[in-house]
This record gives structure tokens, sequence and C-alpha cells, in this order.
């Protein structure tokens, strides 16, 4: 009974602490300059300022906010700055990076006091009326992906390509001429991967997972976890598909 008081005591406090979150008020103000406060009421002594250009500012800023403790008040202000795009993509971004952090936030107008000190009046309805796509930034396009870990292989004798059948069958070949197999167990592939990583410099190890509709996901899955257990590096090993020149080379195998 006693630890169950505790444990409710506790859970009271937790809900009393999330119940209890600080307000954090930033201004993206005329164009040039970020300011910020912790607390309900405005006050101009309270304020702490920088240019929204400094990026070390916002990355503090943007680190001290613990999405426990903090909602968050974006207040954008006045759009008229000439020669620029104005604060619009600025609250985007900022709204991108709450978004990323967890952060609880809202777009919000300011009241007469606010307006009197920044010279200026929100702009939140015209920044969201002029930007009809969903609040995010868009991303830069996403680099083209690597080529496949066997176009890499080359004229290196060492990397080691392995072909999973059914039936607890499996073959390899070195290099890239598939002509040359071997047809092997389980329990001699696992040897031969740990050998081959053993005795290849680390930055020669290569080694290729391919597998015929044939093979079960069990003994693939038993590969991979053999190829990691070796030692191979990270990012020297990859499952790809298998090609009709392999499939040819297995039935090859089996017809001599």
């Amino acid at each position: 009974m006693k630890s169950l008081a505790t444990l409710l005591i506790l859970l009271s406090f937790c809900n009393y602490g999330v119940g209890q979150k600080k307000t954090l008020h930033i201004y993206l103000a005329n164009c040039d300059s970020i300011y910020y406060f912790e607390g309900d009421n405005f006050e101009a002594k309270n304020l702490i300022q920088s240019n929204l250009k400094d990026s070390n500012f916002k990355y503090k800023l943007l680190n001290s906010i613990n999405i426990l403790t903090h909602n968050v008040l974006l207040k954008p202000m006045t759009d008229l700055c000439p020669g620029e795009e104005g604060v619009g993509p600025i609250l985007l971004s900022w709204i991108d990076q709450l978004k990323q952090k967890g952060v609880e936030f809202s777009v919000s107008i300011t009241d007469s006091t606010e307006n009197i000190f920044f010279d200026a009046i929100s702009i939140k309805e015209e920044v969201l009326s002029s930007h009809k796509t969903e609040l995010t930034i868009a991303k830069p396009p996403s680099p083209p992906p690597p080529p496949p870990l066997s176009s890499l292989i080359g004229k290196n004798k060492k990397a080691l390509t392995i072909l999973a059948t059914g039936g607890n069958k499996f073959y390899y070949y070195n290099g890239s001429n598939c002509t040359i197999l071997n047809m092997v167990d389980l329990k001699t592939l696992k040897q031969t991967i740990r050998t081959r990583v053993k005795t290849t410099k680390k930055e020669e190890i290569i080694i290729v997972l391919k597998s015929t509709q044939e093979a079960t996901f069990k003994s693939i899955l038993d590969i991979l976890d053999e190829i990691v257990a070796s030692g191979t590096p990270k990012y020297h090993y990859a499952e790809e598909d298998i090609t009709e020149t392999e499939l040819n080379c297995i039935k090859n195998y089996k017809n001599k």
C-alpha cells in the first residue's frame, strides 16, 4: 500500500508538471530582428534580441526549447521588406524546425502593447494566406542512391558473392566471374565468410548476398547475421537482386 501511495504522489507530481508549461514568445520582427522572452505578460525589459541571420543565436534558442516544458508562440511582424522576400519564408522555416523537434507551437497575432513597442503589427493572416501550401520548407532533392556494391567489384578477386537457394544449398563465387561456382551448406558457408573477412584487407572486403525465389527468409537472415558477426565493415556488404547471368550459372552448375 505504501508503494502504491508513493506511485500516486509521483503521478500527481508528473501531471502537475505537464500542466505547467512555460510560454516562449518568439518575435520575427521588422524583417531583420528576432526577439524572445519567456512568460505570460509582455515586458520590453525581458526581451532578448539578435539579428535574424545570426545562425548561432538561432541554434542556441532552438536547443534551449524543451518539448516537455515549453509552448511556443511564433509572432511574425510586418512583411514590408524592400528588396526582400519578407518574413513569410522565415516564419515557415521556424515552423518546419519546431515540427522536427516535436515542439508544441502556434502562430499568434500580437496585442496593442507589442504593436506599439515594435512599431508594427502582426502579419499572421497575410503570411498564411500568401502561402497556400502546407507550412513546410521545401527540402533539397535527395542525393542519387549509391551504385550497387556489386558494380564496385571490378578486378577484386577477394570479393565474395553468395547465391542463396532452397534446400540448404548455397553457392558462392569470387570476383566477378560466376561461371566458377562453389556449392556449400550453411555451416561451410559461415566458415567461408569468416575466413574471407579475416584474410582480406578491410578496404578490399566486399560481400554481396543474392537469393533465388526458392531461398527461405530464415536462410537469408542466417547469412546476414553471420556477415555482421564476422566483423564485415558497414557499407562493405549488401543484399542485391540476383541477375539472369547468375541464374544461368546455377543452372549450368546443376547440369554438369
